[in-house]
């Protein structure tokens, strides 16, 4: 399952969209070993290549996503359909997903909560949602030769491999890279890859990336803000298995008694000629580039502006707790990033301090 049309923006943008899209204590899910230390010497451009060309037929494991980015203790106002993935857990606290991938076209998430799961599985063409807290359940009917990528997923956490292809598609020579200390991830021995910003002005300090001693896979990412020794948010198998699952994992059955929403998206031949196909993609596309962010500066320091943007109003209440007011509008302030929503519908976000996105504000209009 791939997301990586989540983010096309550099190196700073790309940990907004990292932490986006995921300070309770975690149990230790690494140190290092005598058997990472046995682990033959890399260099990090060959730890980027390894990376790149990492490949596994299927895997499946237990992963924790965990941000603990300084915020206040937020209530956990929910998805409004009961699902276990929701705002408050992504930015504040943890959340563990069990997982299982076969291949580009079939993947199982299943994201625990106290008393309930969520659960988002594609088999091929089939793309299932479960929310047993409602016990609702939502089935789309992939067209043909659909591309992942372009699928509108669910939220849910993200794995190790999302969040590190995000962030090392987006290294540029603002940024350092070495080889850190070898460590055991999830029982396994890893390199760590350390990406550190050249440039001043940005609130990270460094990215960690636990690569797999055997399958280049990544296994952990780590990113720190202000607090060089704690970091500000991490992703973590905790346990994995570099197999391809059973072919039953993703045949989903409704349970008994779950309320069915069946929808189906037209291929492009179902209902249009090639010539409307064309036109109808060229319209999408321009109007994608149209609201797409704009990304000022450059480096590590930069700043994702956004237009015309609309909050929930259901969030109102959580923003009021999350921001402090400032002129024309509230500015949020993290370990790792920090967020300005301007009451004209524009949003500047980065990982510089708050001062930067106001300054910017004032000019970029």
């Amino acid at each position: 399952m791939s997301r990586s049309s989540r983010s096309r923006w550099i190196a700073p943008a790309a940990v907004v969209a990292v932490v986006a899209g995921g300070a309770a204590a975690v149990p230790s899910l690494a140190g290092a070993s005598d058997a990472a230390a046995r682990l033959p010497e890399r260099s990090a451009a060959q730890l980027l290549d390894a990376v790149g060309a990492a490949h596994v037929d299927g895997l499946s494991g237990s992963v924790v996503q965990t941000s603990r980015l300084g915020l206040p203790e937020l209530p956990d106002t929910g998805s409004g359909g009961g699902s276990a993935v929701t705002l408050t857990s992504l930015l504040s606290g943890s959340t563990t997903a069990r997982i299982w991938m076969a291949g580009e076209d079939r993947s199982r998430i299943a994201v625990d909560a106290p008393f309930s799961e969520y659960d988002v599985v594609r088999d091929v063409k089939d793309l299932w949602t479960y929310d047993s807290a409602g016990s609702k359940v939502n089935h789309v009917v992939l067209p043909e030769g659909t591309a992942a990528e372009q699928e509108a997923l669910p939220t849910t956490p993200q794995t190790p491999q999302e969040a590190a292809k995000t962030l090392l598609e987006k290294v540029d020579p603002t940024t350092k890279v070495s080889v850190g200390r070898s460590a055991t991830v999830a029982g396994r021995s890893a390199y760590e890859l350390v990406l550190e910003p050249r440039t001043a002005g940005t609130l990270v300090q460094s990215v960690r990336i636990a690569v797999d001693g055997k399958t280049s896979v990544p296994l952990r990412v780590r990113v720190f803000g202000t607090d060089p020794v704690v970091p500000a948010f991490e992703v973590a198998f905790t346990s994995v298995r570099f197999e391809v699952p059973s072919s039953e994992v993703f045949s989903f059955v409704p349970p008994p008694g779950a309320t069915v929403k069946e929808q189906a998206l037209p291929s492009k031949t179902e209902y249009l000629s090639d010539e409307q196909y064309a036109r109808k993609q060229a319209k999408a596309e321009k109007d994608h580039a149209a609201a797409a962010p704009e990304v000022l500066g450059t480096g590590w320091a930069s700043v994702v502006e956004l237009k015309g943007a609309q909050l929930p109003e259901d969030a109102t209440g959580l923003l009021q707790q999350m921001t402090r007011p400032v002129d024309g509008g509230r500015v949020l302030t993290s370990r790792l990033l920090s967020v300005l929503l301007l009451d004209d519908g524009r949003v500047f976000a980065g990982s510089v301090p708050a001062e930067r996105l106001v300054e910017l504000a004032k000019t970029a209009r």
